[in-house]
């Protein structure tokens, strides 16, 4: 068995777990250690650190097989919330290790869990062992620091909450990755972090380090591949669950409201993955993604909205087009069908443009954008474009300005105050005659200035600028001069949408401080934010935390528990006739009587 380079001044210890990080933490030792699964005996006479690296729904059985003189040695590498269970067991400050590394496969090296916020690590360990897991782990080339009690829990609260997050967000959403997670729903994940930190501040007397939702998303991008799902519930999103519960329970405000729908939601969105339909066809297929979908012009839903919509978008949360004026969110992004084309082509009917692909990861649409031409034989010049009071503007992410032609200077016009554009050179044999440069943010004018750079060299010679998908480009075009004999390249657009603070439409991605993009409807509301989103009520559903003398009130968005006025009246009603006579109307003192009949 191969093991790490400084392997020998690595404290022998005792692993319970053969899975990927037990066999790991295997590969780092001295060749000493004691692999043992989980439920088998752990040996009493066996010097050294017990590291647990079990699932936490196995700690029981893991608890059972050590025996109890040796229970102090115990290093937990488990996530979660395991305080409780702790103190359940009687093991008080119990070592534990926050295992930010990760391991893909059994048998490969771990990778550290590094990021741009943390570049020195996150891995962190506490106890009388923690040392020795930390010279186990740097002789496996991986960082972890040792802190005290205090900092240990707070780092400990962090992970929580970035688990529960982040697989909470994920699950919502037809289990997307992590980094699909950070990337697209960035808006919901960051509000859920807000409200898990201040629920565990609150609860353990604590003050988190600033800026701890950026922190959660360097991990996330750190571990973008990662699968997500609410897994081992009471060790994760549970706890904070449970502090929902016994603040209603109390009277108190719910700490954890959105955590408390979007737990009751799951049941909503299993359902809506089994909804739907294949569509019916009307001649034209829209690419959405790397999904081919066919929806009709005529359907015989009665919702014909919702339907048509559903059997149109991939994503129901991020994509406003839909065919038809009844169909979108507005009449912009209504897309018409025209049939005078052999197959029928999709128009973007508001600004005339043929649609490719709608991408509802980017959040763009692929048009067939116009190339500009200038003295090329056998072309037209080509029709320039103004999207100036539309919702639609050149993607800066992923489109390039290009201008080819030799000794030709091109320029963005109509874009003040800016300046942008470019100088090809026929100097260059590499530069294959052409030149590219970003476009600016915002862009809804592409009217470009084609000139020659040099008087008395290719003045009359042929000329082409155009907005085009820079991937495409990149991959399909060899010779760019070869382009003057079509007359279209693919290019994205993005949207913008007006959303009121108060809507209950959430969107990321800002262009400025009235237009957003990229939508899902908001905690407590489900539906298609395009379409509208319809308040849920919980109480009517039983999505709710009111128990006992408390009622349900259904409000905008959540929910109130407030005392049962028909409990407040009978407790009102038992105090009066036992302590009062009836028959007047002042106690002894001359104040006025509960008026009963306004409760």
């Amino acid at each position: 068995m191969a093991t790490a380079p400084n392997a020998a001044k690595v404290t022998p210890a005792v692993i319970v777990g053969v899975g990927r990080v037990g066999r790991a933490l295997q590969e780092m030792g001295s060749g000493q250690d004691l692999l043992v699964k989980r439920g088998e005996p752990v040996p009493l006479d066996f010097e050294g650190p017990i590291l647990v690296c079990t699932r936490n729904d196995d700690l029981d059985a893991v608890l059972e097989a050590t025996p109890k003189p040796r229970w102090s040695d115990l290093v937990f590498f488990q996530n979660g919330m395991l305080e409780p269970w702790f103190q359940s067991k009687g093991l008080g400050d119990a070592d534990q290790v926050l295992a930010y590394f990760a391991v893909s496969k059994l048998g490969e090296p771990p990778t550290d869990g590094k990021t741009d916020t943390n570049p020195e690590g996150l891995t962190a360990a506490y106890g009388k062992w923690a040392s020795a897991v930390a010279a186990r782990l740097h002789a496996g080339g991986l960082s972890c620091k040792v802190l005290d009690k205090k900092a240990f829990q707070k780092q400990m609260l962090e992970k929580l909450i970035w688990i529960s997050a982040f697989m909470l967000v994920g699950a919502r959403h037809s289990g997307a990755t992590v980094g699909a997670v950070e990337k697209e729903f960035r808006y919901e994940v960051s509000s859920l972090i807000t409200e898990l930190a201040s629920a565990a501040a609150a609860e353990k007397g604590i003050v988190f380090k600033e800026a701890i939702g950026e922190r959660l998303c360097a991990y996330a991008r750190a571990v973008a591949h990662f699968p997500t799902a609410v897994k081992e519930f009471k060790w994760r999103n549970g706890w904070f669950y449970s502090l929902s519960e016994k603040a209603v329970s109390e009277g108190k405000p719910d700490p954890c409201p959105y955590t408390h729908r979007a737990i009751w939601n799951q049941n909503f969105q299993k359902e809506r993955k089994k909804k739907g339909g294949n569509g019916l066809e009307i001649g034209v297929s829209i690419n959405v993604d790397d999904a081919n979908v066919s929806t009709s012009s005529s359907s015989s839903s009665t919702d014909r909205k919702v339907w048509l919509s559903r059997s149109l978008w991939r994503h129901q949360h991020s994509i406003p087009f839909g065919i038809g004026k009844d169909c979108c969110m507005n009449e912009w992004f209504a897309i018409e069908c025209n049939a005078t084309f052999n197959p029928a082509r999709a128009f973007i009917s508001g600004i005339n443009m043929e649609v490719l692909n709608i991408s509802a990861e980017r959040a763009t649409v692929t048009v067939k954008s116009p190339i500009i031409s200038s003295n090329c034989t056998g072309r037209e010049d080509g029709v320039t474009l103004n999207f100036t009071g539309t919702p639609f503007v050149f993607s800066r992410n992923y489109d390039v300005f290009i201008a080819v032609g030799c000794n030709t200077q091109a320029l963005m016009t109509g874009i003040t105050p800016s300046l942008i554009g470019c100088e090809s050179t026929c100097s260059d044999v590499k530069s294959k005659n052409f030149c590219q440069a970003s476009p600016p943010s915002f862009l809804q004018v592409f009217n470009p200035k084609l000139e020659a750079t040099d008087d008395n060299q290719d003045r009359e010679g042929c000329k082409l600028a155009f907005l085009v998908n820079q991937t495409w480009f990149e991959s399909n075009v060899s010779d760019p001069f070869s382009l003057q004999y079509r007359d279209y390249v693919p290019a994205e657009l993005g949207w913008t949408t007006n959303v009121n603070s108060d809507d209950p439409v959430h969107c990321r991605g800002y262009y400025n401080e009235s237009f957003r993009s990229e939508c899902v409807c908001g905690w407590g509301y489900e539906g298609i934010p395009y379409l509208g989103c319809i308040d849920v009520d919980e109480c009517k559903e039983s999505k709710h935390s009111c128990r006992g003398l408390l009622k349900c009130v259904n409000t905008r968005g959540s929910f109130d528990c407030e005392i049962n006025k028909l409990y407040i009246a009978l407790i009102v009603s038992t105090s009066i006739s036992g302590e009062f006579d009836t028959g007047r109307t002042t106690s002894s003192d001359g104040e006025p009587l509960i008026n009963i009949t306004t409760c």
